[in-house]
C-alpha cells in the first residue's frame, strides 16, 4: 500500500520502490481502516432480511 500525505494512493503488490519511499513489510499482519467497527456481532437480529 502507498500511503502519501496521510491518505491511501495506491494498493497493489508491485509498487516499484524508490529513495523517496519508506518501506516497511509486515507480511503476518492485517490492515483496517482507521474508522472501521471491528467489534460487530452477526448473530442476534432474525429479523433482518438480504
Amino acid at each position: 500500500m502507498l500511503v502519501g500525505d496521510g491518505k491511501i494512493i495506491e494498493i497493489s503488490g508491485s509498487i516499484k520502490s524508490s529513495n523517496e519511499i519508506e518501506i516497511i513489510n509486515l507480511p503476518k499482519l492485517t490492515l483496517l481502516p482507521g474508522l472501521m467497527d471491528a467489534h460487530v456481532h452477526l448473530i442476534g437480529n432474525t429479523d433482518l432480511k438480504g
